[in-house]
């Protein structure tokens, strides 16, 4: 008998049956097929950001540049005369070499200060004057005064303070611009300068070694003395000097003296007496030694 082999269309047949069997039920229609959720991916966790310092600028270094000092201002030193016991006598003013006439003169008019003041000098000159102008030519100094000019002691001052520079052998005075005076000299206010006329050292200077004594004397016999006493009385030299002339006629003289103390002292110039020995035509002059 032969044997019965299912055919190739049967066995197809079956494993087609078999695979719908498995996915979803017999011989009906297949459904539809609930998908599968995909797995939710778990985010990776952010990463913080790393805070990254902003560098900080270097900062660059301020060239400090010195102040500059001042432009020192010139200045000179002149003498302006009051009157002291009734006679012209230096002071020391600080003035401009561009003008040291004019300032001085203004220095004039301005007064002594308190502390000359005290030392006994005093100005013959009114505060309220005003002066115009001053001009050298020719060896004239010319002060041209508003209203009314100095008169008497307080022409002398005038005369002294402008006849002081080399420049100068005369003075002329105006008022507003008029002529009043000219050919004004030292010589001419004689009843004005004392016997022994000192025109340094100057009453409160700070005096150092050597130190120069020097001035106009009309002594008799162009003859006194000069002197220097500390403060305690204390008695550093006292010698003879001899003007240039004298009895009459005023003549020059230049000494030098030397120290070696410091603090204050006063200089002494003096006439002796030939009739009694006393001390005549006396100046003193207050100082600060500084050897």
């Amino acid at each position: 008998m032969a044997t019965l082999r299912p055919s190739r269309v049967a066995l197809a047949t079956l494993s087609l049956g078999a695979l719908l069997s498995a996915c979803g039920g017999s011989g009906g229609p297949a459904g539809p097929s609930t998908p599968t959720p995909a797995p939710t991916a778990t985010p990776a966790p952010t990463e913080q950001p790393t805070a990254t310092p902003t560098p900080q600028a270097t900062p660059t270094p301020t060239e400090i540049l010195p102040t500059p000092a001042p432009t020192p201002v010139a200045t000179t030193t002149t003498s302006v005369y009051f009157l002291r016991d009734g006679s012209v006598m230096p002071v020391h003013r600080i003035v401009s070499p561009a003008s040291p006439a004019w300032d001085s003169l203004v220095a004039l008019l301005a007064g002594p200060t308190s502390a000359e003041a005290q030392q006994g000098f005093t100005s013959a000159v009114a505060t309220a004057q005003r002066v115009l102008s001053v001009s050298i030519a020719n060896g004239v100094a010319t002060a041209d005064f508003a209203a009314r000019a100095p008169t008497g002691a307080g022409l002398a001052e005038v005369v002294y303070t402008l006849t002081q520079f080399r420049t100068v052998q005369s003075v002329a005075v105006r008022v507003d611009g008029a002529p009043l005076a000219a050919g004004l000299t030292r010589g001419g206010e004689e009843q004005w300068t004392p016997a022994i006329f000192v025109e340094a050292p100057v009453v409160g200077q700070t005096a150092g070694s050597p130190l120069r004594v020097w001035g106009t004397a009309n002594t008799f016999e162009a003859a006194f003395r000069i002197r220097l006493t500390t403060s305690s009385g204390v008695q550093l030299f006292d010698y003879p000097v001899q003007a240039t002339s004298g009895t009459g006629t005023r003549g020059t003289f230049d000494v030098t003296v030397r120290f070696t103390v410091s603090g204050a002292a006063t200089l002494q110039l003096y006439e002796v007496s030939m009739k009694d020995g006393s001390h005549v035509n006396v100046v003193t002059i207050p100082l600060t030694l500084q050897p």
